[in-house]
């Protein structure tokens, strides 16, 4: 009996020993379980690699310690029922004894390789911790070098501003050299249009054909009178276009200054516009009064081309009829005379036809110019057109652009106050979280080195906005920068989308580890009861067993204790230093993902900001096309008009010597016409002196028909005193002879007085055609010369609003 309750006392000691065992690695396993469970909500939010191969360790370590447990647990059971079964005394020679001390050197062994194991997955946590900090430092001082390219980009750009301003100064001087030379150029063909205007003159001075004009002293006073009116209409008219000139120069001066100002150049485009739209139907009306007076011309050129081959044939019949008379009379005088007429009339058609052909070259050179000037129109009509089409695009552009600036200036206001509102929430949690380490100051001088910097950054930013044009080079490096953190961003992403996706299958194992553990303590609580029933029917029965040895097992198990204890501390020190990392790698992880916020949020900015750089900057392209388009205008309109202003001048000159010459032709006509009446005077003596002689003729004539009776009577009183009668047949047959050919010179002589006529009649119609045709040739130049003076007014205006661009410029 002695020996059986020795047996069940040691039996009851090994009991106690393996539930005190099972409890410690119970617990052990709570509180390793417990911890993560404190960590894992912070580790699925950090999204690192480092977390989920520790959280990996854990779980294997976890599973390990529970698998031996098991085994362990249930080789002592199986040992305690056989010792129930069979109450025997064990010695430590014993192959159970031996048995149970091997397994738990195994046992103890195992959880000591764990522990190596998890030692040193914690110094490669570690180490990958202090990589992260090494390419932490490396991403600063990478900033730190953007931020000095930045500068010297920065710089770079206020040397081509520089070098931009010099060029602007030469291409000045080179506009002003142009602009002397130009002036030597006018100046030198303005002396040659002189000396052509010298030659034409005394070309012009051989002109015939105003040698024949206003006959009568009426129709000349009523041509001044006329062209007094037109002169006083005139006067009127020009009053009415310098005051339109004033207003378009009012204008047009309003309109370079409203282009400097960008705020009112949609008024100041409107305006122009409908300066030009009105110049441009102004130019219409006068092209088509041109048109009018050109198509005008050309039919009374035709006219008076008819009516000089009238002439031409009429000359002739009258040639003939002169050929006739010399024939039939020698007045030798009135021939002489007519053929001294016919020589100048000859002269004079010969005057006319050379005439007709300078007017022809003359034609044909006002209907080129008039061809220039409508492919000019036509551009001009082009040239508004486009600038029409760009003004309501730029009126769009721009609306369009101000909304955006609006919207945009509203969201940067509303997220710079978001930004301060986050840095300084951000910033106080750091300096909670980062006063206890030295990295951790060092740290939050950095931080707040790079919030001085971002601060400079955004300044340069609102530098660089209102110096569009510096700041293009920077904007492609931005480009690739963002472009790289964008594909930076992605990457992580997708990285933590997997991380998120392995974290939930680890929430799911753990979930099931908890279910296994609490079925597991749940059956060692059934066994501790068990064990308890146990002890208590032991204890009522005799302990008789050998003290010897349970000493020895008291002492092992001691021993085991101890060093189980020792285990433990260690492990528990290696614990605690595990939840020091974790939580240092929580910070860590805390301001990195603080720090990509903060990079995502600039990135954000600076791609707003580049857009809206980009778009203003297509704005001032616009604008600068506009400009240029604009300038391009008004230089080929200052040489349109600096070409025509010669000839304009030239024109003014030749309208200026034909009033002069017509005014000396006038007098010459009017010395003409005195000495024609005098000469009609004298051909109507001469007239009355040949009706004179005709009657003297006819009374001649009637006196030998008396004679010539007598004769006869005389001729038949000798008849018929002597009976001859051959002497009296020969005188009338003579007398009937001299009877017909004074007939035929009758005849003839009234043929020539009736020609006389119709010649001198034909005369006085030609004059007056001529004369009134040079009265509508006088009114078609009046409206060429007001049409001139207006194209020179708009001239002058245009070469006024170049010199207030170029001095405003």
């Amino acid at each position: 009996m002695s020996g059986i309750k020795k047996v069940q006392m040691e039996k009851d000691n090994y009991k106690l020993i393996a539930e005190e065992k099972i409890l410690n690695i119970h617990n052990e396993n709570n509180d390793f379980i417990e911890d993560p469970n404190e960590f894992i909500p912070h580790q699925s939010n950090e999204y690192n690699n480092s977390n989920t191969n520790l959280i990996e360790t854990e779980s294997e370590t976890c599973l390990n310690g529970s698998e031996s447990i098991s085994k362990d647990f249930d080789s002592v059971n199986s040992e305690v029922t056989s010792i129930n079964n069979q109450i025997i005394v064990l010695e430590p020679n014993n192959p159970v004894m031996m048995r149970f001390q091997n397994t738990l050197k195994h046992h103890l062994l195992k959880q000591r390789e764990n522990l190596q194991n998890e030692l040193l997955t914690q110094d490669g946590i570690i180490r990958f911790k202090q990589n992260e900090k090494t390419s932490l430092i490396n991403e600063i001082n990478n900033i730190a070098c953007r931020v000095e390219t930045q500068y010297t980009l920065l710089n770079e750009f206020h040397r081509m501003k520089l070098e931009l301003e010099a060029a602007k100064e030469q291409v000045e001087t080179y506009i002003n050299h142009g602009k002397h030379r130009y002036t030597e150029i006018s100046i030198k063909t303005t002396v040659e249009t002189k000396k052509f205007e010298v030659f034409k003159r005394q070309l012009d001075c051989s002109q015939g054909l105003v040698k024949e004009l206003t006959k009568y002293e009426k129709e000349q006073e009523t041509t001044f009178n006329i062209c007094n009116q037109k002169k006083s209409q005139a006067k009127h008219f020009k009053k009415k276009l310098l005051n339109e000139q004033q207003k378009q120069d009012l204008l047009l001066l309003s309109l370079t200054q409203e282009i400097l100002r960008l705020e009112d150049r949609m008024k100041q485009l409107g305006e122009q516009a409908e300066t030009k739209y009105n110049e441009r139907e102004l130019l219409k009306q006068k092209v088509m009064d041109s048109s009018t007076d050109l198509d005008s011309i050309n039919g009374d050129n035709t006219k008076i081309t008819l009516l000089w081959n009238d002439v031409l044939i009429n000359i002739q019949q009258r040639d003939k009829s002169f050929r006739k008379i010399k024939n039939d009379f020698h007045y030798k005088r009135s021939v002489q005379e007519e053929f001294h007429k016919n020589d100048n009339l000859i002269n004079v058609s010969n005057k006319l036809k050379y005439e007709q052909n300078n007017l022809q070259n003359s034609l044909k050179i006002c209907l080129d110019k008039f061809n220039n000037l409508k492919d000019e129109y036509s551009k001009l009509i082009q040239m508004t057109e486009f600038q029409h089409q760009n003004l309501d695009q730029v009126l769009f552009d721009q609306k369009s652009i101000q909304n955006k600036i609006n919207a945009l200036l509203l969201t940067l206001n509303t997220k710079s106050n978001e930004k301060l509102k986050y840095e300084e929430d951000s910033l106080d949690e750091l300096k909670k979280q980062l006063f206890s380490n030295s990295f951790s100051t060092q740290i939050n001088n950095k931080i707040s080195e790079l919030k001085i910097q971002n601060k400079e950054h955004e300044l340069v930013l609102v530098e660089a906005e209102n110096n569009l044009s510096q700041v293009l080079l920077k904007l492609e490096q931005y480009r690739n920068t963002s472009f790289n953190l964008e594909k930076d961003i992605k990457e992580n992403t997708k990285y933590l989308n997997d991380q998120g996706f392995v974290l939930s299958a680890l929430d799911s194992e753990l979930n099931k580890i908890y279910t296994e553990i609490k079925n597991k303590s749940r059956q060692i609580d059934l066994e501790n009861k068990k064990l308890e029933t146990m002890k208590k029917k032991l204890e009522e029965g005799t302990s008789t067993t050998p003290q010897i040895q349970i000493d020895q097992v008291r002492y092992k198990i001691n021993e085991v204790e101890k060093k189980i204890d020792s285990i433990k501390q260690s492990w528990v020190q290696k614990q605690n230093k595990n939840v020091q990392l974790l939580d240092q790698r929580n910070k860590q992880f805390n301001e990195f993902n603080k720090v990509c916020k903060y990079a995502s949020v600039m990135d954000t900015k600076n791609i707003k900001i580049e857009l809206e750089i980009v778009s203003l900057y297509k704005v001032a392209d616009q604008y600068k096309r506009t400009l240029i388009n604009m300038r391009n205008t008004i230089l080929k309109l200052n040489e349109n008009c600096s070409n025509n202003k010669g000839k304009s001048n030239q024109m003014l000159n030749e309208n200026e010597w034909i009033q002069y010459s017509y005014l000396a032709e006038l007098k010459e006509n009017e010395k003409q016409c005195l000495e024609y009446m005098d000469r009609l005077k004298l051909l109507k003596n001469e007239l009355n002196d040949t009706k004179n002689v005709y009657i003297e003729k006819q009374r001649e004539s009637k006196s030998w028909d008396s004679k010539v009776q007598m004769l006869v009577e005389m001729k038949k009183e000798i008849k018929k005193k002597e009976g001859d009668s051959g002497d009296i047949d020969a005188m009338k047959n003579e007398i009937h002879r001299m009877q017909i050919r004074e007939s035929q010179l009758k005849k003839n002589l009234e043929k020539i007085m009736l020609d006389l006529e119709a010649c001198i009649s034909r005369r006085e119609m030609i004059y007056n055609k001529v004369a009134a045709n040079d009265v509508r040739l006088k009114g078609k130049s009046e409206a060429k010369q007001k049409f001139l003076k207006k194209l020179d007014d708009l001239r002058l205006s245009i070469k006024k609003i170049k010199m207030v661009t170029i001095i405003n410029s």
